[in-house]
């Protein structure tokens, strides 16, 4: 977010970026906004043949943190709502024949809350980082990948969160991979305040809109020349070559990057930590990735925290799905434990028969007979080496193989490929 878009809208109050109807709304095909002319903006100004679409994203509905509609949730408008803020910084808003808050800077074309995860207000977060060098003022900045525009690197301030952490959080995420520096605290703790109140935003509706505090810290004493800002972009996380990165699923919409830090660095050394989150809301996807440089402590991470549970969360732990899997002896194997789940999440899908045990090796080779018919619907290869001419030396054997063959079941057993 601009935070000379932020002044503009402060000085003439009329939103122009929510009114664009040229291009489809974000996320959809062919859900255009009805033209609004600057002189009907205003509720106040009569315009009875305003008849916008109603658009809300189906994606952003089915997340845990996007409300409901209002007319199926009790909402405190214009007050603190539990931990969720719906304050507005222009004063109270007022509402339409639906229960739905207005804007309070006017018609943007399109009803609904489109993208955005709150009806009414939604408050982000920008941290306005500056610098004298070479003369000259400098910021830093961010290219976002839904607009290509250069932005502040800001943010959504998570249900709960103070503005002052929202902050520091975003420009550690969006600059410094998500790496908290101590360099930074004198910094963090002389910020100014130059803006609260309406963005003029891309995403806003008539019934859900943005709102930003923007705070100035300033360098003066070359902090910023001792911290490795990172050449990111919105879209992706930085690279990950040489790394081996664990999935950690359903983790709190408000867990971040520092929060997966403190619980998995005792582990190990960590290469990098990244949240995907929503381009258009940037909340949290509720998943995350931890990027160990050990293979081995990537393994104990992950057996030391699969099934751990975490602010009312049972979160699930795996090796994440572009890593080749490893057995419990660090080294590399073709088959063995599926490479996005847990073993705990395999006991519940497969059979119990099946052992717990991590080595895929001495599962897929077990001499046992019930675990033979109970996994293999064909004859193991490794049996028919024991007969001189490739066949089972037992007719009744041989027989049963065959009677097994016809229940349609796969075969999982090894073959001269898989021992290679």
């Amino acid at each position: 977010m601009s935070i000379w878009n932020h002044l503009l809208c402060r000085a003439r109050m009329i939103h122009k970026k929510c009114r664009v109807t040229d291009v489809p709304y974000l996320r959809s095909n062919n859900v255009f906004r009805c033209e609004v002319p600057d002189d009907k903006v205003r509720w106040s100004v009569d315009f009875p043949e305003y008849s916008p679409p109603d658009y809300t994203d189906p994606k952003t509905l089915s997340r845990a943190w996007a409300d409901p509609e209002p007319t199926a949730g009790k909402f405190k408008w214009n007050a603190v709502d539990g931990k969720i803020n719906r304050v507005s910084f222009l004063g109270d808003y007022a509402f339409d024949a639906t229960s739905r808050p207005i804007n309070p800077i006017g018609r943007t074309g399109l009803r609904g809350r489109g993208v955005l995860g709150r009806w009414g207000p939604n408050h982000a977060a920008d941290p306005l980082v500056t610098r004298i060098k070479n003369d000259k003022l400098q910021f830093v900045a961010i290219k976002r990948g839904d607009t290509g525009e250069w932005a502040i690197p800001g943010g959504m301030v998570d249900a709960g969160e103070l503005v002052s952490d929202t902050l520091k959080r975003e420009f550690s995420e969006e600059t410094l991979g998500g790496k908290a520096r101590a360099e930074l605290e004198q910094l963090w703790n002389k910020g100014r305040e130059l803006y609260r109140g309406y963005v003029d935003d891309h995403r806003n509706t008539d019934n859900a809109w943005m709102e930003t505090t923007c705070v100035n810290f300033h360098d003066t004493t070359g902090l910023l020349d001792e911290v490795e800002l990172q050449i990111m972009s919105r879209r992706a996380p930085p690279p990950i070559e040489g790394l081996y990165s664990l999935k950690v699923d359903n983790i709190s919409y408000n867990t971040t990057q520092a929060d997966l830090r403190r619980m998995f660095d005792k582990y190990g050394e960590i290469g990098d930590i990244h949240i995907p989150r929503d381009k258009y809301t940037r909340q949290s996807k509720g998943f995350g990735f931890v990027r160990f440089y050990s293979r081995r402590d990537a393994e104990y991470a992950m057996d030391r925290t699969d099934g751990r549970w975490v602010e009312g969360r049972e979160i699930r732990v795996a090796m994440a799905r572009y890593e080749r899997p490893i057995d419990e002896r660090g080294t590399y194997t073709r088959r063995g434990r599926s490479r996005s789940r847990s073993p705990r999440r395999r006991s519940r899908s497969r059979s119990p028969r099946r052992s717990r045990s991590r080595s895929p090796r001495s599962r897929s080779r077990s001499a046992s007979p019930r675990r033979s018919r109970s996994r293999s619907g064909s004859p193991s290869n490794d049996r028919r080496s024991a007969s001189p001419n490739g066949k089972d030396a037992s007719p009744d054997r041989a027989g049963s193989e065959e009677r097994r063959s016809r229940s349609g079941t796969h075969s999982r057993s090894s073959s001269p490929r898989d021992r290679d």
